[in-house]
């Protein structure tokens, strides 16, 4: 993880070196899981805004940083396999936004940004981004992207189904089971208050 976002420094009480492996699978249900059923409406990408709108949020709140950066793989389209990399996903959010608002800024994000992936999008970023606040986090969904590669400090994988299935895999040095489980819950709980569109994004706590 980059210098100037630590997961380290602010959960390091959840470093356990003999746990049980940090590998968190769960279903998304209740409220949450019926927004994203709305959402679903849309298509794929719908659901994936959704999840990655709530990804950002809960990392806002864990850190204080805002404007931090996720990785996930290129969209599953015809491959350009001179570029390799993945694609940088960026957090944008003003104060007073409502939800409908914010879920609209991060899926225009979402398509400015794939708009470009067929494009060395990784290595421009690495130099443009330098200053951002970043993570060594990867985003993917299944059936929307292509096979991610690297290492990560932690991978969020969703599989498509009538409920969204979602799988954690955090790096055993920073993270435990227990912290998954907690980050698992925040954002399902994320993901269910953005069910009422008009009410004040900051509003929703974790």
């Amino acid at each position: 993880i980059q210098d100037d976002f630590h997961f380290t420094q602010n959960m390091q009480s959840y470093a356990l070196p003999n746990g049980p492996e940090p590998v968190y699978r769960f279903e998304i249900g209740g409220a949450a899981a019926d927004f994203l059923h709305s959402a679903s409406q849309q298509g794929e990408t719908g659901r994936f805004v959704v999840l990655l709108a709530a990804l950002f949020r809960v990392l806002e709140r864990y850190s204080g940083v805002k404007n931090c950066f996720v990785d996930s793989p290129r969209l599953l389209t015809r491959p350009r396999p001179e570029f390799e990399g993945a694609i940088p996903l960026i957090a944008e959010s003003a104060a007073g936004l409502t939800v409908r608002e914010y879920l609209n800024q991060v899926r225009t994000i979402v398509q400015e940004t794939y708009a470009y992936q067929d494009f060395p999008v990784s290595d421009f970023a690495a130099t443009l981004l330098q200053h951002r606040p970043a993570t060594n986090i990867l985003l993917q969904w299944e059936g929307l992207h292509e096979p991610a590669s690297g290492s990560y400090d932690l991978t969020i994988s969703a599989n498509r189904g009538s409920t969204l299935a979602l799988t954690l895999e955090g790096n055993p040095n920073l993270f435990n089971l227990q912290f998954l489980q907690h980050f698992a819950r925040h954002l399902t709980h994320m993901i269910a208050g953005f069910a009422v569109l008009d009410s004040p994004l900051d509003g929703i706590s974790l």
